[in-house]
């Protein structure tokens, strides 16, 4: 049979990719056990720009995980552009991300965020982290009133 094994950047790009599903997995279930994977925990996370925090991931997780307690969330990703150099990349995606919070009488009241995430990513032993994301808020909507 001929070999079918894949070039490292594709492998690495593929990797990368797998990293940024389970970052969307963890955040829209709350799976903080799961998040601990997708971050370096040095990594800076600023996500100011739509109503976050910003600091350390092992500073700012708690904080996030008590903002988002109570949030029904769905993340998509698309446009992720990725350049790899060795040990480290850097990524760039578009996420759309549907967030519900509880509305009267038990309704869910919707309001959708558009953002790019700017990423810095470095491989480890354990696969791709990031170092770094920011988180660069483009729009938002809002329920009607």
């Amino acid at each position: 049979m001929p070999d079918r094994s894949l070039p490292p950047y594709v492998l690495d790009r593929l990797e990368i990719e797998d990293l940024l599903i389970r970052y969307c997995t963890a955040i829209d279930e709350h799976d903080w056990e799961l998040m601990a994977t997708v971050f370096l925990p040095d990594a800076l996370w600023d996500s100011t720009s739509v109503g976050g925090t910003a600091g350390a991931y092992r500073e700012t997780r708690s904080v996030q995980a008590e903002q988002l307690d109570g949030l029904v969330m769905f993340h998509q990703l698309s446009n992720i552009a990725v350049s790899i150099e060795g040990e480290r990349a850097t990524e760039k995606s578009y996420v759309s991300a549907q967030i519900g919070t509880p509305g009267p009488e038990g309704t869910t009241v919707l309001l959708t965020v558009g953002a790019w995430y700017h990423d810095r990513l470095v491989r480890t032993a354990d696969g791709w982290r990031i170092a770094e994301r920011i988180e660069e808020g483009r729009w938002t909507t809002s329920p009607p009133s």
